[in-house]
């Protein structure tokens, strides 16, 4: 699990971290372990007329950003955190680096409010001009005002503000994985929406170190989590008022701000969940480790969600009017989930569906049919030991004396964990969970069986999960809870708004080929962990907070990208066999000698991937075909809000 708190200061915390505190006991702080703090740090968000924007002089903590409209243009403000202690004196840099292609009369200056006319106010401005704007820290705050002014010969007037508010950190926040975060101006804070969002939500976390009190509106309030000297509590939102949030904090008062919660429709929350089965750190734990009344018919995200722990761990949830294929869909997303991800920081999880809770079928992310599976039986425990992928596999964990050992796919046993993260009977049942012959789950005193589910390989790159995975992008603030956003754009750190998944992702668990999924409706969603990362210091755990079906569907079909013309061969330059389309869905199968192969794609789709590949028109894909083994890949073509052409190239070896 990547959760973010504060104690004295922002911090960004895996489940690696939090694993080491708790098995070890420490005494101090769990908030006192963090990620390197950055000295130099690029900002998002500064629009297309900036290439990048670099501020230093600090071990920045905490970056935030919102975004606001004036006469002039797009306000941008920074929010910037600097660690407890920072001398005043400390000179604080913002350097701008324009985009190419900017006319001559762009200009970023220090001059940007009530200008004189032409051609006195041109003159003004690049009196101004700079790329570098400095602010020094006085009483632990400081703020720099930069303008971009969009051509001052044949746009006068028109600009974008840049305001940056350096602040010292203080011990109250709210978690990363909620749609907000405080805007601070000294001890006084505003509630505002991430990444330039005005988006309120029906409630979230506010996380407090060594708290003397909090009150909303002069009512008092009791912490729902408390990790360490860290208490989270869970502030519920008004439609009709605005909060008053006062904290009192070693010996400080702070004052928030929150406006009312946003009016918007969400697609559907799940009725019901069926079950829930977790083994990792926050197994028989409060807050990530219990299911209470989350999930089930909610309108906003559940801020402190679930986990689900170590390879295998699931939750299923029950939808009553059920989930189709449906043509009205944007690129083709028909739910979305929301985890609890950070850029950076992917737990990735994967999902299968069902529509009677007895026949199950896996929805194959990018990575599914890349193969070249690989074990390292030597190393210790399964961090980064495994690489590629292992479908329809399964995994044993086995309760000792003090540690838990776990079989992957039926290979030698490692100790992964501690004893105590083995869920308890008492804690966890699975009498409600769905089961057939290729998806089952065995639970007793000493023995965890999870089957028929998929392994990939674990990483901390989020690129490398390009679709298809919960827990991957971050939730950022969407308009609306069940808004899909195109799995299919490439992930940079601005891409936000949870996964969306497509049922014709669908495939058959035994086979990996793909299942027709016209006129099937599902009402099972089963999300599980994809990766067993069970390092010295904590575990790979995919989190959920959310899951919606689509709520953006047009009201006319979205239309379905066109067939790419698909051909192979033996080399780059003998690529002479066509892959035949036909339908969206199809499975294109032949015998061929032994080899190396090489595929391509040629269309004008905006995307075109083959396996987890993004790939150019026309550029050549390279695969290996072994004797008696049989090769599958996947390719994708998708274009604007339209559904995508999916076709499968099966090829056997002789």
């Amino acid at each position: 699990m990547r959760t973010e708190r504060k104690s004295s200061m922002k911090k960004i915390f895996n489940s690696r971290a939090l694993a080491l505190i708790l098995v070890l006991a420490m005494a101090v702080s769990l908030f006192t372990l963090s990620v390197s703090a950055a000295t130099t740090e690029s900002l998002n968000g500064h629009g297309s007329n900036i290439s990048s924007i670099v501020v230093t002089g600090a071990d920045f903590e905490s970056v935030e950003y919102a975004t606001s409209t004036d006469f002039h243009g797009t306000v941008y403000d920074y929010y910037l955190a600097v660690p407890t202690g920072t001398a005043d004196g400390t000179v604080l840099t913002a350097t701008f680096t324009a985009a190419d292609g900017q006319p001559a009369g762009f200009v970023i200056s220090a001059n940007g409010s009530s200008l004189p006319n032409p051609p006195l106010g041109q003159v003004v401005i690049r009196r101004g001009a700079s790329n570098t704007y400095t602010a020094t820290l006085t009483n632990g705050a400081a703020l720099a005002t930069a303008y971009a002014h969009k051509d001052i010969n044949s746009e006068f007037g028109k600009c974008d503000t840049y305001r940056f508010h350096y602040y010292m950190s203080v011990p109250v926040s709210i978690s990363t994985g909620d749609p907000v975060f405080v805007a601070w101006n000294g001890t006084s804070g505003t509630v505002a929406g991430r990444n330039g969002s005005s988006k309120i939500p029906g409630e979230f976390t506010l996380w407090v170190d060594t708290p003397t009190s909090v009150t909303v509106n002069d009512v008092a309030q009791t912490a729902t989590v408390q990790n360490g000297t860290n208490y989270g509590y869970t502030i519920t939102t008004s439609e009709d008022n605005t909060l008053s949030i006062v904290v009192v904090a070693g010996g400080v008062t702070y004052t928030i701000s929150c406006g009312v919660k946003s009016h918007t429709q969400p697609g559907s929350a799940p009725t019901s969940v069926v079950s829930y089965l977790p083994l990792g750190q926050f197994a028989n734990n409060s807050a990530w480790g219990v299911l209470g009344s989350k999930f089930a018919g909610k309108t906003s995200l559940d801020s402190t969600g679930v986990s689900l722990g170590a390879f295998g761990g699931f939750i299923e949830f029950y939808f009553e009017n059920g989930i189709t294929n449906d043509e009205k869909s944007p690129y083709g997303v028909d739910f979305v989930v929301y985890g609890n991800a950070f850029n950076g920081n992917p737990e990735a999880g994967a999902v299968q569906v069902s529509e009677d809770g007895s026949k199950w079928y896996e929805l194959a992310g990018s990575n599914y049919y890349d193969g070249n599976f690989n074990y390292n039986e030597s190393a210790s425990g399964f961090s980064k030991v495994y690489s590629g992928t292992l479908r329809n596999t399964n995994v044993v964990y086995t309760n000792g004396a003090s540690r838990v050992s776990a079989s992957l796919g039926g290979r030698t046993a490692k100790e992964v964990c501690p004893t105590a993260w083995f869920p308890l009977t008492s804690n966890y049942s699975i009498g409600g969970a769905h089961t057939d012959e290729n998806v089952t789950m065995t639970f007793n005193s000493n023995t965890l069986t999870f089957t028929g589910i998929t392994a990939i390989a674990d990483s901390d790159t989020t690129a490398d999960y390009a679709f298809g995975y919960a827990d991957v992008t971050p939730n950022g603030s969407p308009n609306t809870y069940g808004d899909a956003v195109n799995p299919y754009t490439p992930y940079t750190s601005d891409k936000t708004g949870g996964d969306g998944f497509d049922l014709e992702w669908a495939v058959d668990i035994e086979t990996g080929l793909p299942v027709d999924v016209t006129g099937k409706t599902f009402h099972y969603v089963r999300v599980y962990s994809a990766v067993l990362d069970f390092g010295r210091f904590g575990e790979t755990s995919t989190e959920i907070c959310g899951i919606f079906t689509t709520a953006n569907k047009f009201a006319a079909g979205v239309g379905r990208t066109s067939a790419p013309t698909m051909k192979y061969g033996t080399s780059e330059s003998a690529m002479r066999t066509t892959v035949t389309a036909e339908a969206s869905g199809s499975v294109f199968s032949r015998t061929v000698a032994a080899g190396t192969y090489y595929i391509n794609a040629t269309g004008t789709a905006e995307n075109l991937y083959i396996n987890g590949s993004k790939v150019e028109s026309g550029a050549a894909y390279s695969f290996t075909v072994k004797s008696g083994e049989t090769t599958t890949l996947r390719i994708i073509a998708q274009d604007d809000t339209q559904q995508p052409f999916i076709k499968l190239v099966s090829l056997t070896g002789r």
